[in-house]
C-alpha cells in the first residue's frame, strides 16, 4: 500500500512541476499577456487579441514606439503618496513588437 502512495505523490509533484513550467514558458511575466505571441506581432494583431492599449507613445514622425496596458491601478488618493501601479509595456521597432516588460509606477515617471 505504501508503494502506491509514493507513486501517487511522485505523480502529483511531477504534474505540478510540469504545469508551472508550461505556464512560465507561455506567460513569463505571469500576467495574461503571452509574450511569445506579442513579440514579432504588429500593433493591429496585438489589439485584436488583447484590446486597445491604455496609452500609446509615438515618436516625432508619428510612428508608434510603445503601447501600455494597465495591469493593476494603485494610484494614490493624495499626490504625495507613491504610485505602485503595474504596467505591461510593448515596445515597437518599425511597427513590430520587439520588447516587452513590466513597469511599476506611473507612465513617464
Amino acid at each position: 500500500m505504501k508503494k502506491h502512495c509514493y507513486f501517487i505523490l511522485l505523480a502529483v509533484i511531477v504534474l505540478v512541476i510540469a504545469s508551472v513550467s508550461v505556464f512560465e514558458y507561455v506567460y513569463p511575466t505571469h500576467y495574461p499577456f503571452n509574450d511569445r505571441f506579442i513579440l514579432g506581432s504588429t500593433r493591429d494583431e496585438i489589439v485584436a487579441e488583447y484590446g486597445a492599449f491604455w496609452c500609446e507613445e509615438v515618436n516625432s514622425e508619428g510612428v508608434l514606439c510603445c503601447g501600455h496596458y494597465m495591469i493593476h491601478d494603485d494610484t494614490p488618493e493624495l499626490i504625495m503618496g507613491t504610485d505602485n501601479s503595474l504596467w505591461y509595456e510593448v515596445h515597437f521597432t518599425d511597427g513590430i513588437a520587439t520588447k516587452v516588460n513590466l513597469r511599476r509606477s506611473y507612465i513617464g515617471g
